[in-house]
């Protein structure tokens, strides 16, 4: 277990790697979850150095888009200012990570998984529509900003 200045708490095993990417994204005030995954299509993603556009309404679940974070080696701080730079100016709460993987954020775990899979399967649909030779049609910033306004009022 380690604290937020990535300092360890307790636990008998060290801490993971990437620890300076973890700590470095919780300080950001919105964030209560991390998920960091390796998942195939959004590694394909990330090794193609290709930020996902807003190709389907549910991206607005991270952003208008997801964007690459630059490369830099695991567990470094480098890495870590990379993946909150690269959301912070896209204003997304994921992000690829160039040559390595996906983080997803969120005030809590479940959304913060739940919006892993939403990333993962839009990557998906990206991906196997460029593979069948057709170019993916993107929303506008105003229908992203419809989906949004539906998105306050859904469910209640």
């Amino acid at each position: 277990m380690v604290g937020v200045d990535g300092d360890q708490r307790g636990g008998a095993m060290a801490p993971s790697s990437e620890v300076p990417m973890h700590a470095a994204i919780y300080r950001r005030e919105d964030v209560g979850a991390i998920v960091h995954t390796h998942s195939p299509w959004s590694t394909a993603m990330a090794v193609a150095h290709e930020p996902l556009p807003p190709i389907h309404y549910m991206i607005v679940a991270v952003g208008k888009s997801v964007p690459v974070a630059e490369y830099a080696p695991y567990g470094t701080d480098a890495l870590a200012e990379n993946i909150v730079t690269a959301m912070d100016e896209a204003d997304a709460t994921a992000s690829f990570i160039e040559n390595h993987g996906l983080v997803v954020t969120a005030s809590d775990l479940e959304t913060a998984l739940e919006n892993t899979h939403h990333v993962e399967s839009l990557a998906r649909l990206y991906l196997q529509t460029r593979a069948a030779g057709m170019e993916p049609r993107t929303l506008s910033n105003e229908q992203l900003e419809t989906v949004l306004e539906q998105f306050e009022s859904y469910g209640q």
